[in-house]
């Protein structure tokens, strides 16, 4: 088993935010929570009027994997933000 943080037994796989420990069941919660977030990923992408930058991937990324990775309030698309050197999506208008 592939246990880089040494918490499997406490985290499950990866640090999940389910604390699922089948790598399988992992994936597919992931998976779900991606497709869930699609269409707003694509409506998000769709507004860009200039080149994609680091940031928009990452809160493409943010709306559409990170719900299974980590246990914030709500995921919404938005430019991410290091301020408080944690990545963070906030709500754009």
């Amino acid at each position: 088993m592939f246990d880089p943080f040494k918490d499997f037994e406490t985290s499950g796989h990866l640090r999940n935010k389910f604390a699922e420990k089948d790598p399988q069941i992992v994936q597919e919660l992931e998976h779900q929570m991606f497709r869930v977030s699609l269409d707003e990923a694509i409506a998000y992408l769709a507004k860009r009027r200039s080149a994609l930058r680091y940031e928009d991937f990452l809160a493409v990324w943010m709306a559409t994997a990170a719900p299974c990775w980590w246990s914030t309030p709500s995921y919404a698309i938005g430019p991410a933000s290091a301020s408080n050197g944690t990545a963070r999506v906030s709500q754009t208008s």
